[in-house]
């Protein structure tokens, strides 16, 4: 029986995001994406895209799950 994807943890540092929760990521999806060149050859070259900075975000409690 497929029981449908396995959730994943992701930690995160950056707390003025609002998917941010104790050093954990609570984003139903995450959309990473390269940055620069189109080539990333370490993590610095790579940059998440499901960030939203918290004043940029609807009103809310920032630790109401999303």
């Amino acid at each position: 029986m497929f029981l449908g994807p396995k959730k994943m943890e992701v930690e995160c540092s950056v707390e003025n995001c609002i998917h941010w929760d104790s050093n954990y990521c609570t984003a139903k999806k995450l959309a990473v994406h390269h940055s620069g060149d189109g080539y990333a050859e370490t993590s610095e070259g790579t940059c998440c895209k499901t960030f939203i900075h918290l004043t940029h975000a609807p009103t809310r409690h920032p630790f109401q799950p999303t």
